[in-house]
């Protein structure tokens, strides 16, 4: 779905641009809906950049794909992402400069809270 690829990369530079940003997504079929949850709230509400960013996709989204419907939600939204199929988060956590993924369809923005080697004795 040529979409779905327009969306991810059109996300990824909202990510790339506003800082502490969550974005998750999911295409719901039964409602025949992309579903796009940012986090946090002030973020989403207030972040002037942020919503200049999410206007100028919907609109070009629209235009691109006239048959299809892209909808933006918080967290404290009624429609929620059950299954997210890709995620861009604001974490990251090192240990000896190795990053830690939960899962491959997450995206992580390095921040890295040092580089400390604990080393344990039994």
């Amino acid at each position: 779905m040529k979409s779905k690829i327009y969306i991810k990369e059109e996300l990824k530079k909202i990510y790339q641009s506003i800082d502490n940003i969550f974005i998750k997504y999911e295409f719901r079929r039964s409602i025949s809906t992309h579903i796009v949850e940012i986090t946090p709230l002030t973020i989403f509400e207030s972040n002037k950049d942020y919503i200049n960013l999410e206007i100028d996709l919907e609109e070009n989204f629209q235009k691109l794909f006239p048959e299809e419907e892209i909808i933006f939600v918080s967290n404290d939204s009624l429609i929620t992402i059950n299954n997210s199929e890709f995620e861009f988060t604001g974490w990251l956590l090192e240990y000896n400069s190795t990053p830690i993924y939960q899962q491959s369809n997450i995206e992580v923005n390095p921040i890295f809270a040092g580089k400390i080697n604990y080393v344990f004795a039994a």
